[in-house]
């Protein structure tokens, strides 16, 4: 019986093993909000282009900000090609719809901005305006 229950305990302790030892596979929405963090940090370093740094220095904080490793996305990535039900592109629409979503909402708060600018500055404008104290003379004051 004792040996039993070590061959058990044993068992159990490798299956342990095993699955802290696993890959994670990553949910599709939360890799696509992975994707769109990484998009953005693309963007940001083609326009300053004075960073030269590793990708996988720049994507590893992301990943874990998410609570996954490196290998825990590559290992998602590669397992796509198993799984019949969705896509790697259904994931990629999925970030570009999370992006377009976040543009217009920028593009919104801009517009306000520029609405305001533009209320302010033709205020300014007819109060300076109203404020001047230029007087232009007639043509006839002026001849004599």
């Amino acid at each position: 019986m004792k040996r039993l229950l070590y061959i058990v305990l044993a068992a159990l302790g490798l299956s342990l093993m095993w699955a802290c030892n696993s890959y994670k596979v990553i949910p599709d929405r939360e890799l696509a909000q992975i994707f769109h963090d990484a998009m953005l940090v693309n963007a940001y370093l083609n326009m300053h282009n004075d960073f030269k740094l590793d990708s996988l220095n720049i994507y590893a904080p992301i990943f874990a900000e998410y609570g996954y490793t490196t290998e825990d996305v590559q290992y998602t990535i590669n397992n796509f090609s198993r799984r019949k039900s969705i896509r790697l592109s259904d994931v990629a629409e999925y970030m570009i719809s999370l992006l377009e979503q976040e543009s217009s909402a920028l593009a919104d708060q801009v517009n306000r901005q520029d609405t305001i600018e533009n209320v302010a500055a033709r205020r300014f404008t007819r109060t300076i305006l109203s404020d001047t104290t230029i007087v232009i003379a007639k043509d006839e004051d002026s001849v004599r």
